[in-house]
C-alpha cells in the first residue's frame, strides 16, 4: 500500500528568480507563484516544489479531469494532455503543432480554465512570464 500524500499549498512572491517545477521555465523575482510541500507518509520525506500559478492550475485542473490527486500527476501526463487539447480544440487555421508554448497558450488556457476560480491570477501569472515568447 501506497504511503499517504498530504500537500500544503501557498502562494508567494518569489524575492529570487526560481524554476517552475511544471514548465522548467523561470519564475521571475518579484512573481507570484505557488509553493507546495509534500509529506509522503507520516515522518516520511518532504518534497518542495515551486510552481507557476498557471502551471499549478493546470496540473490541479488535469487532475480534476482524471479524477486524481493532484499530488500524484506527472508532468509527462499534463504535456501528453495539453498537446491533446491543442489537437483537439485549438482555433481553426492554427496547426495542431504550432511552436507555442502548452504551459502559456492563450487557447488552451482559456479552454480548461475559463470557467474556474482564480482565472485573473491564472493570465496575470502567463503575462508575468513572458507569455508565448518564453523567459
Amino acid at each position: 500500500m501506497a504511503a499517504k500524500v498530504t500537500e500544503k499549498r501557498i502562494q508567494r512572491k518569489a524575492r529570487k528568480p526560481y524554476g517552475c517545477d511544471v514548465c522548467g521555465r523561470t519564475i521571475l523575482e518579484n512573481c507570484d507563484y505557488m509553493a507546495c510541500s509534500r509529506l509522503y507518509g507520516q515522518g516520511g520525506s518532504i518534497l518542495k516544489l515551486k510552481r507557476h500559478i498557471h502551471c499549478d492550475a493546470l496540473v490541479r485542473r488535469y487532475a480534476e479531469q482524471h479524477n486524481v490527486d493532484a499530488a500524484e500527476v506527472t508532468v509527462a501526463e499534463v504535456v501528453e494532455w495539453l498537446d491533446e487539447t491543442c489537437k483537439t480544440e485549438c482555433l481553426p487555421g492554427f496547426s495542431p503543432q504550432c511552436e507555442q508554448d502548452r504551459f502559456s497558450c492563450g487557447q488552451i488556457i482559456w479552454n480548461l480554465l475559463r470557467h474556474k476560480p482564480g482565472y485573473g491570477a491564472v493570465v496575470k501569472s502567463i503575462n508575468e512570464t513572458g507569455g508565448n515568447n518564453g523567459e
